[in-house]
């Protein structure tokens, strides 16, 4: 009987630890404190998406590139400052829809499941587009524009535009929101829930040992 038993709580436990392991690999993690985790990308994005204007750093967060590039570059968040803007390599031509190699247009077309000429708040009421805040349109990446797709436009940085999901060059002089990430996950020190079930089962059946030897 009470190898019936310890087997039945085992298999619970194991049982669990899996399922919770498959929930904290499900795309986009609340990680706590302002920070988002991709497990596809492995990056974490900062929640307040216009952290810049809410922080006081920027009267409206709306930043020209080099003042974007360092602001991220400063910024300290949640114990961490390697803080960065999205990259949009592999870059696509200019205007492109469906540019999913960039950071935020993975974020726009995968997990936001939105499509080519969707606005990013035609998302609303999805589970991982509500884990954010102040969202904006138009964001900065950390990219450097070539001007090879338009002659004469070489002074340009490439942006996302969550009107409609398109990656785009504009002009470094011109003021766009800002969207700070960093590689890797802010968990990495917090044990894996498989690791806290088994570590729960161990416990659990040393305090069983005990029980049946008196």
């Amino acid at each position: 009987m009470r190898n019936t038993f310890l087997n039945t709580v085992i298999a619970g436990v194991i049982l669990t630890g899996c399922l919770i392991n498959n929930t904290a690999t499900a795309g986009l993690i609340d990680r706590g404190n302002g920070m988002i985790y991709d497990d596809v990308q492995n990056i974490t994005w900062m929640q307040d998406t216009n952290y810049a204007k809410t922080s006081g750093y920027d009267a409206d967060g709306r930043m020209n590139w080099s003042d974007s590039v360092a602001w991220a570059g400063q910024l300290e968040f949640g114990g961490y400052d390697d803080w960065r803007l999205f990259n949009a390599s592999p870059v696509c031509e200019s205007g492109d829809f469906n540019c999913t190699g960039n950071e935020l247009g993975h974020l726009f077309y995968n997990d936001f499941g939105l499509e080519a000429g969707d606005l990013v708040g035609d998302a609303a009421g999805d589970p991982e587009f509500d884990l954010f805040s102040n969202i904006e349109v138009i964001y900065w990446t950390a990219d450097w524009y070539d001007g090879s797709y338009v002659p004469g436009r070489s002074n340009n940085a490439w942006t996302f535009v969550n009107m409609g999901g398109m990656q785009n060059g504009y002009n470094i002089s011109a003021e766009f929101h800002t969207w700070a990430v960093r590689d890797g996950d802010v968990a990495n020190a917090i044990p894996e829930p498989t690791s806290v079930a088994i570590l729960s089962l161990g416990l659990f059946g040393l305090m069983f040992s005990r029980r049946s030897s008196k």
